[in-house]
């Protein structure tokens, strides 16, 4: 089963770069991506970034990770490592490590329902969960 995911919305990364007066060089300098991705990120022809680039190029802004994709409602903490860990278990396979990794940041299912993380993402890490640490919740 493939997610599909809104698009992401570049119009808040052009949008900081004029209000900020930031070119995708000085986004390079700060960051290290590559002026090259910048650029196709911003034309909307790579806008499949993994999470590790976003925060690097919001952190070369000076804004949010929300900010920097558009996303004004925001997520909290717990929704957005959710978010990124269903994509990496759909997308790349790697069920063992996102669960090893939502054990050591504490994120239960219990919690994970608390949290509100979106349906289709609580039900692909609450069967990786069960998978690989049985139906004990941890």
């Amino acid at each position: 089963m493939k997610l599909e995911r809104e698009p992401m919305n570049i119009e808040g990364f052009k949008r900081i770069k004029k209000e900020k007066g930031i070119n995708n060089y000085e986004i390079h300098k700060r960051s290290g991506v590559l002026e090259s991705t910048l650029s196709e990120f911003e034309r909307g022809k790579h806008t499949d970034l993994r999470i590790s680039t976003l925060i690097k190029i919001a952190d070369a802004l000076g804004v949010t990770l929300d900010e920097l994709v558009g996303r004004s409602e925001g997520w909290n903490l717990t929704q957005g490592i959710c978010i990124a860990g269903a994509w990496m278990i759909e997308n790349h396979n790697e069920s063992t490590m996102v669960v090893d990794m939502l054990a050591s940041m504490h994120i239960t299912k219990e919690l994970m329902q608390q949290k509100r993380v979106a349906e289709e993402d609580y039900k692909i890490l609450s069967e990786a969960i069960d998978y690989n640490w049985g139906r004990n919740g941890k």
